[in-house]
């Protein structure tokens, strides 16, 4: 028995409705890249916005480090002016006239 063709009019529609189901993938798939392409975006802004704070945070570590480095130079520098100030005291002597003594009481 020969198999008999459906109408050319149920093909059409067969045909008709899967257009339209890939028409309604290819428009989801279209807005799948877009929203991809916004996160990425939204991604690539966050990344930098990063990297400026990772540079200021840099910065201003490195602007520490200077001024610790500056406050222990000038820390160096006091104790060693103390030390020959105690040096040039000792060897002072101070004595005090009798007259002078008798003054102050």
């Amino acid at each position: 028995m020969p198999r008999s063709r459906p109408p050319a009019s149920a093909s059409t529609g067969v045909a008709v409705s899967a257009f339209g189901e890939i028409d309604a993938a290819m428009t989801r798939i279209d807005q799948l890249n877009t929203d991809i392409a916004r996160g990425a975006d939204q991604q690539r802004l966050v990344v930098e916005a990063l990297q400026t704070s990772i540079r200021q945070i840099s910065m201003a570590a490195e602007h520490n480090r200077s001024g610790a480095e500056e406050g222990t130079k000038r820390s160096q520098d006091l104790r060693a002016v103390a030390g020959q100030l105690e040096e040039l005291l000792g060897g002072l002597k101070v004595e005090a006239s009798p007259a002078l003594v008798a003054s102050l009481h």
